[in-house]
């Protein structure tokens, strides 16, 4: 079993959650509306029913991250083509999963209709007011629904997630998850306000004399006047704090689409982050079983971030390190970190260290570096060109963002957080004009280091018997260090074939000398191939066609040992290389899937049988 440790923290988060909270409602509640005060039966069924579901989906990817056949079938893709609204395929697995999300939740509806029906209906009794009970029922059933949406939206997101590690999910899938869910949050807080507010609108119209002004309080209608004003107006904090939480969840949502979080990444985390936390203590306070729901979503982010905060040398946020920042050829720009602090394990176990001593030889590491006399607040993700060892530290490869319009002032460029550092390599101040020059002094920087984080479904290349790297722009960095991997791991192994395929504008962009020295120790090796794409000289790379080329049956390989022959791809790059090349991907894994399946003699035009992809895809 893979993980082991990861799935015991993930079965004791599930435990100590479904104990805590049922145990919390026969405990004194401290939120503005206790659902367990009026509906104790119904509450903790409906709290069961949401651990129970985690439990299920838990399961569910157990299967698929272990079970061959059922990650065949759940990874399958119902159909080829991204849909136009959410930009994504829609696998088997993902449709499977969102509809028994979305069926639990609502299949949640007919007990709770019979409770709070019967509820304010004993509440309006009496004042001819067969509506209210109507509306507040309906308001009560999609706020029950939202506790579900409310929970099952923090579990998907951490820098390093317990989930994703132990259930090999790909960070975009899990941020796309959060995305949907939150979405669909968005929209139920909307509906249950709205029908509230149908409430608002009738008791509003009542005269103040009425005994319907007195029946129910506004800020809390599970109180009558008298009750509010004998329990106090910490009760009265029930329609406020939601209030203000939808507002903070509509700011969000704001920030996080991609015109603001592409043209300014800070606000939309620092805005997320901050407004997040206060939604949670919000909702906390709008009713229990918000808390309740958050739970296990609250002790996933609990031990991300102490697991971020305590690495200390082995990468943790505390870190810091005396990095040298220098300019490089082709507009590039190079930072590497001193050696010695990136191959200690914090276990004794012998488990444990091999395990560990496994992710730091993975070629594909991602490390978040902060500059603090850049800016003390920007943390900005780079995958290593080089990994780092105890004989060698890490070494990161970035050039200057480009500007999203050729418009765009000189000031607010230079401010960017790439042309200071640019500016800092090269010597300069921000405020002058920056130019690139592998003769400037190396520059010694403060950098903090939060890192490695290794992407654990993506392990294809160790055992593939071809492989293909397609990268774009600064996405070299990635195929450059598993080229470096391949050439002291796999370079005798006479049935592998490793190619990396890099596309740049212009030609000087390959002037970079890391480029240049990998091309002479791979011109001797028999299993390596590098190819330079210029697309200002040869226009846009064709992926599809690309892909098929290397993927062809060649006369160096015979039809003997092609059987069960696997090629996996790796991509990395701008937006649009990504989304062709996962296309072309798709595209011909249905076509060897489909030639299988037929036992197609036609499959020999291809030296693989099988082939996987690994996409470095981030944004969501």
């Amino acid at each position: 079993m893979k993980r082991p440790t990861g799935i015991a923290i993930l079965l004791v988060i599930l435990i100590v959650s479904t104990g805590l909270t049922l145990g919390l409602t026969y405990a004194p509640c401290y939120a503005s509306l206790c659902s367990e005060e009026f509906f104790p039966y119904e509450t903790r069924v409906h709290i069961a029913v949401y651990y129970a579901l985690l439990a299920s989906t838990g399961c569910f990817l157990f299967l698929r991250a272990y079970n061959p056949w059922w990650h065949a079938v759940s990874t399958a893709y119902v159909t080829r083509k991204e849909l136009p609204v959410l930009q994504k395929r829609i696998s088997v697995g993902g449709l499977a999963l969102s509809v028994w999300l979305i069926g639990i939740t609502l299949a949640t509806t007919p007990f709770w209709l019979t409770a709070e029906y019967n509820f304010w209906t004993l509440r309006a009794d009496g004042l001819a007011w067969a509506d209210a009970k109507v509306r507040l029922t309906v308001t009560g059933i999609i706020g029950h629904h939202t506790d579900y949406l409310l929970g099952l939206v923090l579990i998907p997101v951490s820098r390093n997630s317990v989930l994703g590690r132990v259930f090999e999910l790909h960070q975009s899938t899990l941020l796309f998850a959060h995305k949907l869910i939150a979405y669909t949050l968005l929209a139920a807080v909307i509906a249950h306000g709205a029908a509230y507010y149908t409430f608002v609108a009738t008791y509003g119209a009542a005269k103040d004399t009425s005994p319907k002004k007195s029946a129910f309080h506004i800020d809390n209608p599970t109180l009558n006047e008298a009750e509010m004003e004998r329990r106090g107006y910490w009760y009265a904090t029930t329609l406020p704090s939601g209030m203000l939480a939808f507002l903070l969840m509509a700011l969000i949502t704001i920030t996080a689409l991609p015109v603001i979080r592409r043209k300014s990444y800070n606000t939309f985390y620092y805005v997320h982050v901050i407004s997040s936390s206060i939604i949670f203590i919000l909702t906390s306070i709008h009713a229990s079983t918000d808390f309740y729901f958050l739970v296990p979503g609250l002790l996933l982010w609990i031990l991300d971030l102490g697991w971020r905060v305590s690495r200390g040398g082995a990468g943790g946020s505390r870190n810091k390190v005396i990095g040298t920042l220098e300019s490089a050829e082709g507009g590039w720009y190079r930072i590497t970190l001193p050696a010695g602090r990136y191959a200690t394990s914090d276990s004794t176990a012998e488990d444990d260290v091999v395990e560990k001593q496994g992710d730091l030889d993975h070629p594909l590491q991602t490390y978040y570096l902060n500059i603090p006399s850049i800016s003390k607040v920007q943390n900005h993700a780079f995958t290593a060109a080089k990994v780092g060892s105890a004989a060698s530290g890490p070494v990161f490869l970035f050039q200057k963002a480009q500007p999203s319009s050729v418009k765009k002032k000189q000031k607010k460029q230079d401010n960017e957080w790439t042309w200071k550092v640019g500016a800092a390599a090269s010597g300069l101040t921000a405020d002058k004009t920056t130019v690139d020059s592998a003769s400037t002094t190396p520059t010694k920087v403060e950098v903090r280091v939060e890192g490695p984080y290794i992407p654990i479904e993506a392990s294809g290349f160790q055992t593939a018997d071809r492989v293909v790297c397609i990268v774009g722009g600064t996405g070299l960095t990635g195929a450059y260090s598993m080229a470096l991997w391949w050439l002291e791991n796999r370079t005798r192994d006479a049935r592998a074939n490793f190619t990396l395929i890099w596309t740049v504008r212009h030609r000087e962009t390959a002037e970079l000398s890391e480029w240049r020295e990998l091309e002479k120790r791979v011109s001797g090796v028999e299993n390596m191939q590098l190819r330079l794409h210029v697309s200002f000289e040869s226009g846009r790379m064709d992926a599809s066609r690309t892909l098929r080329e290397e993927c062809s049956f060649t006369e160096t390989l015979g039809e003997a040992v092609m059987t069960g022959r696997k090629g996996w791809v790796y991509v990395s790059g701008p937006a649009g290389l990504l989304n062709m090349a996962e296309s072309a991907c798709v595209d011909l894994e249905y076509e060897l899937r489909r030639a299988r399946r037929a036992r197609d003699q036609s499959q020999g035009a291809f030296a693989i049988e099988r082939l996987e992809h690994y996409v470095a895809k981030w944004e969501v």
